[in-house]
């Protein structure tokens, strides 16, 4: 893939290969990475521990570009993204905060449900890929279900565009970068974005729940200072990419304004986004602004 590409440039298909192959690669290894460092985290050389905290950072780094152009490519060539308020590096910076946040929540939770006697070195994590399928089987239901999705078929599920954006909502938040009716796509980011708050909110609660029973009277932050640390940064993470969501959804409802990628219409601009969208407050003064221009 890469001597191809050296050859003919990056084309769309390389593009789609790379995009996969970082949410397939980048997700599991930073989930063991982020599990194991909680439960052995290096402590007599602080250089391992640098390097193992750069390690996650960069396999996240690499699922969040990974999701956001899976978003890019979902889009037919026939069709363009409205003009965001936000430039890619804030995009980037978003998506690698959702992304910490999704697969940080994965870890606590499987250090919570991590049998009690279990051995260090040992596999002994048999609940949290089972979870992990669960949640992703019920996000496809939500994804095409009627009343909080897309109103699709099961069959229709199997397109290419479809599939990636069902696993770029496992792995985050929405976009609304599909031909469907943008409406339905926002109503889906909503129902998608419910669902990540109690999840993260929950799994926080069973971890300090959890850990405060094993170490009864001692300080948690002094016991398991790498659970506090993780737990802390999940915590701050989701903060940023909920307030960012929620600023989406505002300037969206109200102003016809895309913090995050939308898939245009047929002519794009504003107005017609307005107008799908179903702002009929700035209806009147876009038209007022485009009679003047």
């Amino acid at each position: 893939m890469a001597w191809e590409g050296w050859l003919h440039g990056m084309t769309r298909r390389l593009r789609e290969e790379k995009m996969l192959a970082a949410l397939a690669e980048g997700a599991p290894s930073s989930l063991l990475q982020l599990y194991a460092m909680m439960l052995e985290p290096p402590q007599e050389n602080s250089l391992d521990l640098l390097i193992l905290c750069g390690s996650i950072a960069m396999s996240i780094l690499t699922v969040a570009v990974g999701i956001n152009n899976a978003y890019e490519l979902c889009v037919p060539e026939s069709r363009k993204l409205e003009k965001t308020k936000l430039p890619p590096g804030a995009l980037l910076c978003f998506r690698w905060c959702d992304s910490f946040s999704r697969i940080g929540a994965w870890a606590l939770l499987g250090m919570c449900l991590r049998p009690i006697g279990a051995k260090l070195h040992g596999v002994q994590q048999p609940y949290l890929p089972l979870i992990l399928a669960a949640e992703l089987l019920l996000i496809t239901a939500v994804f095409k279900s009627r009343g909080f999705g897309l109103n699709l078929a099961w069959s229709e599920l199997f397109k290419k565009e479809l599939l990636v954006s069902v696993m770029a909502c496992f792995l985050g938040t929405y976009w609304c970068c599909n031909t469907a009716d943008l409406a339905a796509q926002h109503r889906l980011f909503r129902s998608l974005l419910a669902l990540h708050i109690m999840q993260t909110l929950g799994i926080l609660w069973l971890c300090a729940w959890s850990f405060s029973i094993a170490v009864g009277s001692d300080c948690l932050a002094v016991e398991e200072p790498a659970v506090v640390i993780v737990a802390l940064l999940v915590l701050f993470t989701f903060a940023v990419t909920f307030l960012t969501a929620l600023a989406h959804d505002v300037a969206m409802s109200f102003f016809a304004l895309p913090f995050f990628p939308v898939i245009a219409g047929r002519r794009g601009g504003r107005l017609e986004l307005a107008a799908r969208f179903g702002v009929a407050l700035q209806i009147p003064r876009l038209l007022r602004a485009a009679e003047d221009d």
